[in-house]
């Protein structure tokens, strides 16, 4: 008959590993693996956050050039965009809406407070006795034309 084989390792002249001394092993070892997975934790939160402040960026610049093809295509200065800023393009519409009543009235007061102006006065005319007659034709022509 054959024997048996242990599957126990022989003793090779090493110590024997007491259970105090595999359970401070096995401790440490958690302890590594917990600190590990909570660096990984902590890795991706950063990339987290890092994903949407670039995303919150890009719909930042999306829609900037989307209140500036608005407005381009309103025929307002495009220069107005550096003030706008909208969340969402229904905002965007009430606020262009808004902005180019406001700023076609304000052009419209602007033009109608400048037509009020009066008009230069006119080189004051030389009493008769003093033109030649050059001179009066030449004023009297400018007039009629």
């Amino acid at each position: 008959m054959e024997e048996k084989k242990n599957d126990l390792p022989e003793e090779t002249g090493k110590e024997m590993v007491t259970p105090a001394q595999l359970e401070a092993q096995l401790s440490s070892l958690v302890q590594q693996l917990a600190s590990q997975l909570e660096a990984g934790a902590q890795a991706e939160s950063q990339r987290k956050e890092m994903l949407d402040s670039r995303e919150a960026d890009l719909k930042k610049r999306e829609m900037n050039a989307k209140v500036r093809e608005e407005l381009e295509k309103r025929g307002l200065p495009i220069q107005l965009s550096h003030g706008l800023a909208f969340a969402a393009p229904e905002e965007m519409e009430e606020g262009i809406d808004a902005l180019e009543a406001r700023f076609r009235a304000a052009v419209q007061q602007g033009v109608e407070a400048r037509l009020l102006i009066d008009a230069p006065k006119a080189a004051p005319i030389k009493p008769l006795s003093e033109m030649t007659d050059e001179d009066y034709y030449a004023a009297i022509y400018r007039r009629e034309i």
